[in-house]
């Protein structure tokens, strides 16, 4: 498989990037749930933990996600808020010691006009 080896497309090292890829791959099975959502919902993330590792595995991975990986998906929810979420107040827990990626997220297309730009 070819991987960018780009510095500024890599937020893992090459040797995790398939793992980046598929950490949140459950969610293909459960639907997509907002982390602070995730956090109330039990059964969701036992979910989760069952759908995960399997699904890594039949990847040929290790069944589980390295710290890299964990590591790299706050410092991306860290810039998305930043970036693309509302002005706000409050602090996230999860994320009071994660330093956003320097470059920011540049929205391309407002949502309004956004559907019609991409087909």
């Amino acid at each position: 498989m070819a991987m960018s080896t780009r510095p500024d497309t890599m937020v893992v090292p090459s040797e995790f990037a398939l793992a980046g890829l598929l950490h949140d791959a459950a969610e293909a099975f459960l639907g997509d749930v907002a982390r602070p959502l995730k956090n109330l919902l039990p059964d969701y993330r036992r979910l989760e933990a069952q759908i995960t590792p399997i699904v890594l595995q039949r990847f040929g991975l290790p069944r589980d996600l390295p710290e890299a990986v964990k590591e790299a998906d706050l410092v991306l929810l860290a810039t998305e808020q930043r970036d693309l979420m509302p002005a706000h107040d409050d602090e996230w827990a999860l994320l009071r010691n994660v330093t956003p990626l320097e470059n920011r997220i540049q929205v391309i297309w407002s949502p309004k006009n956004g559907r019609h730009e991409a087909w």
